[in-house]
């Protein structure tokens, strides 16, 4: 069988020529096969592991009778796509794909002229209205942090930029620890929500605080963090695909006072393809300063004060236990995570305290699609040159041989010309 997540985001002409067959009856199955209806295409039928009906095709007969290449089938299912797959692997010839990548390609390709003109303002119309869906998930989320700092006083914070492992941390240790992104965003004079914040602060300072945080390769974490902001929903196909708002704030250029005027929120839209899109989301980062080592300047130096640069940083151990005041910061190296399982453990003081993994992008149903974008892509110098090329931030926390690494790992992707 070919898996095909990837190739179908820029190429969704099979969609039209093959045979379609859709692995999953509930709620993504039928959500797939009402997109494939709205098309115009009709799909040859649904498989199950084990049907319970006669029209529904099991996973044997399916790879005896269609397993060759003019057959596509999509997995419809977030939770079961992996069980799925191991399914279907018997199969020599098929070609498989996940709903997520189904979505995605019909997202990036809607001015396709094959697809009927209905159904393309249909997509059209849902870009427009998921950027007010994004601010919203994303507020709903943090407040649900916020709520448990108020309600465990003595809880250690987990408040980092995305894409560092905290939620694993979170999750090893979900009763002593709460988890945030953003406290300065709040601040903002477009979330209406600044007084609540500034009395929040003022709370915050008056006890002891303890914060765990960290940084990662920098182009790693973006593309991770690219990923991280799709989602999927049976509502359409997309519920804030294409939206990256949560970490992009804006220049942190008015000295050592957080500047409302500033934080404004940044979208930034995907393009014709992911390569455009993730290019688009470079020139955003390089523009505006909102890499994830601007972010100690806009979260932690401006509301509290502790510039996490002017202290020392172990590059070999990976972390640093900074003091100041009433505050203390665990800061990491999410590289040297897996190690630090005893570090972390004495500061949430919790004996035998062990790593669960979460939120991981390879176990997640946009894996495929996120494996063959990682191989393909295609940097842009100037968003290359913006964290290898004397980054004094980058080297406070690596090394000049990972920095080296780093940079050859990427400069091969360096767009030519």
């Amino acid at each position: 069988m070919k898996i095909v997540d990837y190739e179908l985001t820029y190429d969704i002409s099979c969609l039209f020529e093959k045979k379609i067959f859709i692995y999953g009856t509930g709620v993504y199955g039928n959500k797939v096969a009402s997109v494939f209806s709205q098309m115009g295409i009709t799909i040859e039928g649904f498989c199950e592991t084990d049907p319970r009906e006669k029209e529904i095709f099991s996973v044997k007969s399916l790879i005896e009778n269609y397993d060759e290449s003019g057959v596509l089938v999509i997995l419809a299912s977030e939770g079961h796509y992996k069980e799925m797959l191991n399914q279907l692997r018997p199969a020599k010839n098929m070609n498989i794909c996940t709903y997520y990548a189904l979505f995605i390609s019909l997202y990036l390709n809607d001015g396709m002229e094959r697809i009927a003109e209905e159904f393309r303002n249909n997509i059209q119309f849902f870009k427009k209205i998921s950027i007010d869906k994004t601010a919203g998930t994303f507020w709903g989320l943090e407040w649900v942090g916020y709520y448990e700092v108020l309600s465990k006083p003595s809880s250690v914070w987990i408040y980092q930029p995305g894409k560092m492992g905290s939620e694993s941390i979170y999750w090893s240790a979900p009763l002593k620890t709460c988890h945030f992104h953003s406290l300065a965003r709040a601040f903002n004079e477009d979330s209406g929500m600044s007084d609540i914040c500034s009395e929040m602060i003022t709370k915050f300072k008056e006890k002891p605080i303890r914060i765990i945080t960290g940084v990662r390769e920098p182009i790693a974490r973006d593309l991770s963090l690219f990923f991280q902001a799709t989602e999927t929903n049976t509502m359409w196909p997309l519920i804030f695909y294409g939206q990256c708002t949560i970490y992009l704030y804006g220049d942190y250029s008015r000295g050592d006072k957080l500047d409302t005027q500033i934080l404004k929120k940044r979208i930034c839209t995907f393009e014709k393809s992911l390569n455009d899109s993730f290019e688009h989301l470079g020139k955003e980062i390089v523009e505006h300063k909102s890499d994830e080592f601007s972010w100690f300047d806009y979260e932690i130096k401006a509301l509290f004060g502790v510039d996490i640069y002017q202290y020392p940083f172990d590059k070999e151990k990976g972390y640093a236990i900074i003091k100041q005041d009433n505050m203390q910061i665990l800061l990491y190296k999410c590289e040297k995570l897996n190690q630090l399982e005893s570090v972390i453990g004495e500061f949430l003081d919790e004996p035998g305290f062990k790593l669960k993994k979460a939120n991981q992008a390879d176990e997640k149903v946009y894996a495929n699609v996120y494996r063959g974008f990682k191989e393909d892509v295609k940097l842009n110098k100037q968003y290359f040159d913006y964290y290898y090329e004397d980054n004094p931030k980058l080297k406070h926390f690596y090394t000049d041989a990972e920095v080296e690494q780093f940079k050859a790992r990427w400069g091969k992707k360096l767009q030519k010309g």
